[in-house]
Parts: C-alpha cells; structure tokens; sequence
C-alpha cells in the first residue's frame, strides 16, 4: 500500500519474517511461540498501527478529544460541535508528522474546511514570495 503525504510508515515497513528459528514478531522481532498471530504483544501491534493505520490513529484522536471540535474560538473557549474530521495542525506540507497525536486534533468539518483553506492560501502566498525573491 502506497504511504499517504508525510507518512513515515506503512504496513510494508513490517514486513513478515521467518527464518530458522520460526517467525518473529513484525515490530520487535522476537521469535514467535505457537505462531498464532504476527505480533508477539498487544503492545507490539498498537505501536505498528500508531504509525501506520490512520483509520486507528483517527479514531485514537477522535477518543481523546471526546468525538468534540477542538478549534479556539475568539473567546478561549473551543467549539465543541460534534468533531467529524482529524486535522493535522501543521500541514503534511508544511512539514507536520502523520501520526504525531501531539500534531493532530479534532475538528468539525466547517472549522477543518476554513483552516486547510487557510493553510493553502498562505502556502500559495509563500511561495509566490519565493518565486518573487529569486
């Protein structure tokens, strides 16, 4: 599977191994006993999918911010409509991680419309300004 814009990881950077002391766990590589699975813990398949499952990663943030739009309003409070969307508060294309929860939050989908609209018009705005200067 083809990695989204700013992922890191996919599914294909854990690949299965076997070798002649059985199978290994995909993230730790350490040999499976009874080989039901490919993991070795609990713990070894959320950190797979925290890098590169964004339907897990989304839900992990909608979670945490109580399925709520976490966009500030005017008076310091937030939104809090019901949260449809996860946003990526520093654009992929401005150099924001794909799966860094501390870089994604909740949104509702007018506030996520107006802030990617943002986010493009002042990237547009950069680099004319680039090309400008050189």
């Amino acid at each position: 599977m083809a990695p989204r814009k700013g992922q890191e990881f996919t599914w294909d950077d854990f690949p299965a191994h076997h070798d002649k002391d059985g199978w290994h766990c995909r993230y730790c590589k350490k040999v499976l006993k009874g080989r039901k699975t490919a993991w070795c813990s609990k713990e070894c398949l959320i950190e797979v999918r925290s890098r590169c499952d964004w339907n897990y990663i989304r839900n992990k943030v909608r979670r945490r911010d109580k399925w709520k739009c976490q966009w500030p309003m005017p008076d310091g409070t937030i939104c809090g409509l019901k949260g449809t969307d996860v946003d990526h508060v520093v654009e992929l294309a401005d150099g924001g991680c794909f799966h860094d929860l501390n870089n994604l939050r909740t949104l509702c989908n007018p506030h996520h419309k107006r802030k990617t609209a943002a986010s493009r018009k002042e990237r547009a705005e950069r680099k004319k300004l680039a090309e400008k200067s050189t």
